[in-house]
């Protein structure tokens, strides 16, 4: 299950979004599984004996027994109420609030106060009794059956996508056709802000209650001959206050600069509104200037003046409707469209429910099917219930974009467990025990204390899928640019395949970093990789070099005395490397040492087979010009080796040859400018699905 194309991009909310953005295989036919039906086991220990629910729980029990509810009623409970609230801050919500229950009993009381108010007829009941007898209507004759459908699964309601999740009976509002998010934009002149800090500043707001979009501003500064340079648009941070609030993103105008471009943008659905635009620059240490930009209040007209925002499925309008400063401010709301209809025949039959076992000594009862009297689900929440539970849903709003709360990384963990669960169809060709993988991940999310740690977390779950299209993503924590070597994996040893600097040679073979051999690099890595043994070992071969100039980024940045060896410059977001000595800023800091085996030097290695070629036959079309200037180096006395340093900020460093989602420009491989929200979970699932998994 190597390579392939990406099919189904799933927006799993800001928390999978903030942590995680998957792509899995396709698969030519997927019948839907109908164990639904089975009523499973209590628990048995590992023993292999029976034995009756401890009266105390532990903090991962009972986010493991929440996490298994959660699925069945996210993914098939069909009420309008389980359909109306944020799944991801349910998550974080329902997280803190079971956690530290201390006995199976009150374990049951909170999960029963979580899930009421939006699941009435869901019966939680302890292991050995009898649920109570099914709520049904007295009569349905005017009544429509309304159940969910999932055609693999969709979870932001695009309608570009193949892959469908609706309800019977029931339609949602998408945006319109377009790209996934409206802007503005506006540029000025960089000439006479090269080497200077500039910073965008912006009071932003969205509407109340809106589920999937998100607020951005972005800053980005244009080069000569199209090289990049700063970049930002808040792709790890997404505006979602519902108050006006200011917001600032700051960059390093780069040299050779031509233009800084900047804006702002709504991601995915809803409204926002943006008011004050300020783009300022540094002119000394934390005294900032006006940068003069054209209608930075939307004050001029009643038209949208000195922007341009070209952006199909969105309307651009100025307001007086509450504006932060002024008069009036700018609002960008995404073009509603719906869906309706059936996806395919197949669909739960009236009164249908599923009986699963979710640990803690506990089980539920879930109806996959409800009836709908005067376009409501039945029975109705009381208002007042459900009113609380959007209360306390606020309360959690900042979480979901935070990964050194626990509660956002265990509520990360079990939604993307959920989503596998019940929608990964490879399970019948993988043979992977997909159950303890829950503990596994919520025992990595409670142990990591912050988002770098849980990025691996969130790696070695996928890992346990063996399948070649899933990596875990987040643009703060995953490096971002490239080494101009490239590296494979040749006769046991990790060969440099194309070099564009002169002291890593075609033919070097890399046997330590920082000191660290490469095998013990390969098998950390290959760790976290999933895929056949095949494609781990490529990519943990052209990775590792990113993963140990990552496992820097915790260190301060400071500036760097001479390495004492080949030293390159630092890049920015989205270059690795400068082109001048000038460039030198405080920002520049060490960042790895190779050792490179100078023992077979003389033979070059051709990139698709190990066979000899002449040493002056060199591989530059595979790397381009050279992206950096040699500023010193020495050889080290350890003969045959030399060390090579490379100089570089962390954050920017990626080791790969032209990876998916990147493109050559200059001689560098750097990052396609993202242009959508965090967030995204892209998936490659077949279906039709109309019963969870058990």
């Amino acid at each position: 299950m190597d390579g392939g194309a990406v099919g189904l991009r799933v927006i799993a909310g800001a928390v999978v979004s903030e942590s995680v953005a998957v792509t899995v295989g396709p698969r030519s036919h997927y019948s839907p599984r109908r164990r639904a039906f089975l009523v499973m086991l209590p628990l048995i220990f590992a023993s292999g004996q029976w034995r009756q629910p401890d009266r105390t729980t532990t903090p991962l029990t009972n986010v493991r027994t929440f996490a298994k509810l959660y699925g069945y009623v996210r993914f098939f409970h069909p009420s309008d109420e389980a359909s109306s609230i944020d799944w991801d801050r349910f998550a974080i919500l329902g997280v803190g609030r079971v956690k530290d229950a201390p006995s199976p009993e009150l374990l049951q009381e909170r999960l029963v106060e979580l899930f009421r108010p939006i699941a009435p007829t869901v019966e939680i009941y302890r292991d050995g009794a009898s649920p109570a007898a099914p709520w049904r209507p007295q009569d349905t004759t005017r009544m429509k059956p309304v159940a969910w459908q999932h055609l693999g699964v969709r979870l932001d309601w695009s309608k570009t996508s193949p892959y469908r999740s609706l309800r019977i009976n029931r339609s949602v509002v998408v945006p319109a056709e377009g790209p996934g998010f409206g802007t503005i934009v506006q540029s000025v002149d960089a000439t006479a802000l090269v080497g200077k800090r500039v910073r965008l500043r912006a009071q932003v707001r969205l509407a109340p209650g809106g589920r999937g979009g998100s607020g951005h501003l972005w800053l980005r500064v244009d080069r000569a001959n199209n090289q990049p340079g700063f970049f930002d648009n808040m792709n790890d941070r997404p505006i979602t206050t519902e108050a006006w609030q200011g917001f600032d993103v700051m960059g390093t105008v780069d040299a050779g600069a031509r233009i800084v471009v900047f804006g702002a943008f709504l991601a995915g659905v809803g409204t926002m509104w943006v008011d004050d635009i300020e783009l300022a620059v540094e002119v000394a240490p934390g005294t900032w200037s006006p940068v003069p930009i054209a209608n930075p209040g939307f004050e001029v007209a009643d038209t949208l003046v000195g922007w341009s925002a070209r952006s199909p499925g969105y309307e651009f309008a100025v307001t007086t409707e509450r504006p932060a400063e002024g008069r009036r401010a700018l609002r960008i709301a995404a073009l509603p469209d719906t869906l309706s209809g059936r996806l395919f025949d197949a669909r739960p039959a009236p009164g249908e429910s599923i009986d699963r076992a979710l640990g803690g000594g506990l089980r539920a009862r879930i109806p996959l099917t409800l009836w709908s009297d005067s376009g409501r689900t039945l029975p109705r929440v009381a208002p007042d219930t459900l009113a609380r539970l959007m209360s306390a849903l606020e309360t959690v709003r900042s979480a979901v974009v935070d990964p050194d709360d626990e509660r956002t990384r265990l509520a990360a963990a079990l939604i993307a467990w959920n989503v596998f669960e019940h929608f990964y169809p490879y399970f019948d060709v993988v043979k992977v025990d997909w159950e303890p993988q829950l503990d596994s991940a919520l025992a990595g999310a409670l142990a990591a204390r912050d988002g770098a740690a849980f990025l691996h977390t969130l790696n070695r779950l996928v890992a346990r899928l063996q399948d070649g299209h899933g990596r875990v993503w987040h643009p703060r924590y995953s490096p971002d640019g490239v080494l101009p070597i490239r590296m494979e994996w040749i006769e046991g040893q990790a060969m440099v395949t194309a070099s564009a600097d002169s002291l890593v040679r075609r033919g070097d073979a890399v046997v330590a970093i920082d000191g660290t051999p490469i095998q013990t690099l390969l098998r950390q890595a290959e760790d976290e990789i999933s895929g056949s043994p095949q494609w781990k070992r490529w990519r943990a071969t052209t990775e590792c070099l990113a993963r140990a100039g990552a496992a820097r980024r915790s260190r301060s940045r400071s500036s760097v005395a001479a390495v004492g060896s080949a030293s390159l410059p630092s890049a920015d977001r989205g270059t690795l490397f400068r082109h001048r000595m000038s460039q030198r800023s405080p920002c520049w800091r060490p960042v790895s040492c190779m050792s490179i085996s100078a023992a077979r030097r003389g033979r070059r290695f051709d990139r698709s087979s190990t066979r000899s070629q002449a040493p002056e036959e060199l591989c530059s079309t595979s790397v381009g010009t050279r992206p950096a200037t040699i500023l010193s180096s020495r050889t080290c006395s350890a003969h045959p080796t030399h060390r090579v340093g490379w100089e570089s900020r962390a954050s920017s460093i990626q080791t790969t040859s032209a990876p998916q989602g990147s493109s050559w420009r200059g001689g560098v491989c750097s990052p396609r400018r993202p242009t959508s929200p965090v967030g995204s979970c892209s998936s490659r699932m077949a279906g039709p699905s109309v019963t969870p998994s058990p």
